[in-house]
């Protein structure tokens, strides 16, 4: 809006800097309790063991990556 009209309404200001004080004590409580909730899976798979992480580390990050190199 600022590049398109030459400044930010006044409005606008207030609404980005209200939200801004609910939005983000919303986000971190989320991203704790996912985080919470994750814990019991990350211990299932942490016993399986290293090798086991690594293989999903590998299919997951750098498999798809191989894949567009080779194809292009």
């Amino acid at each position: 809006m600022k590049e398109a009209f030459g400044s930010t309404p006044s409005w606008l200001l207030w609404l980005r800097y209200s939200t801004f004080l609910l939005l983000y004590p919303t986000g971190i409580s989320s991203e704790v309790g996912l985080i919470y909730l994750a814990l019991p899976y990350l211990k299932v798979i942490t016993s399986l063991g290293y090798n086991f992480i690594a293989k999903l580390i590998y299919f997951f990050f750098f498999f798809p990556r191989s894949l567009t190199v080779q194809l292009c």
